[in-house]
């Protein structure tokens, strides 16, 4: 049988594992989602021919064929393929390149946060069912450490961005669903009406290695992709350029 200890020590060595695995994943999905290409229109792209919408369809700042789809990024000050919007946080856009590896550093940060979140809250049981809770407080009071000080911050911490990041994830989705990026739900447009599966299959490509490792990879794109003027829900027209 196992004894106490070796459990013990068994449950710690588990508990560094999955940190290390899920610090491992954050990291690499941070780095590649901030210095991956997040889709930018090459220079030398050239319009269809006999489709007049997207001949006529011009950045003025990059002076050059924008598809339909695109959006100049006034940060980047490139034109960016299915553009959802410039992060901050990574320095990057979010785009039709990256847009799989920031949704993973997404899920990965959530993860990583609840399972931080569920260790504080184990750790507050095991104090309040060691001293109970007028022998935590008095043990918080007549006993400061720095460790009582970081503890409740982390954990407010871990809460905040775990309901901050399901709501980006849930942006994410519904957009992923829709095919239609945030730029485009701001402007009233979207892209072709399809299967949810097939839209996510357009971002996380069909091999499902690549759903749960953050590893850069070049999917095919469609930049003669119509776009569609919606009025409401269901209710979608084909957008014209001026």
């Amino acid at each position: 049988m196992i004894s106490s200890a070796n459990a013990s020590h068994i449950i710690i060595k588990s508990i560094k594992g999955i940190a290390i695995l899920l610090d491992t994943l954050l990291f690499i999905s941070l780095i590649n989602s901030g210095l991956s290409d997040p889709g930018f229109i090459p220079f030398d792209l050239k319009p269809p021919v006999n489709r007049e919408n997207h001949h006529r369809n011009i950045c003025a700042r990059c002076n050059s064929w924008k598809p339909m789809r695109s959006h100049h990024c006034s940060t980047c000050k490139r034109c960016i393929f299915r553009m959802d919007h410039h992060c901050k946080w990574i320095n990057n856009c979010v785009g039709a390149s990256n847009q799989r590896i920031f949704i993973q550093l997404l899920m990965y940060t959530f993860v990583y946060t609840l399972f931080s979140l569920i260790l504080l809250l184990v750790r507050l049981a095991q104090n309040i069912g060691n001293f109970g809770f007028v022998g935590l407080f008095s043990n918080i009071v007549y006993q400061f450490s720095f460790n009582q000080i970081i503890a409740p911050i982390a954990g407010f911490v871990a809460l905040y961005l775990c309901f901050a990041v399901i709501d980006i994830l849930f942006d994410q989705w519904i957009g992923l669903i829709e095919n239609q990026t945030i730029v485009e739900g701001l402007k009233g447009e979207r892209g072709t009406e399809r299967p949810w599966s097939e839209s996510f299959e357009i971002v996380f490509g069909q091999n499902r290695l690549f759903w749960l490792l953050p590893l850069s990879k070049s999917l095919p794109v469609d930049y003669f992709e119509e776009v569609f003027e919606c009025e409401g829900y269901g209710s979608c027209l084909l957008y014209t350029s001026p």
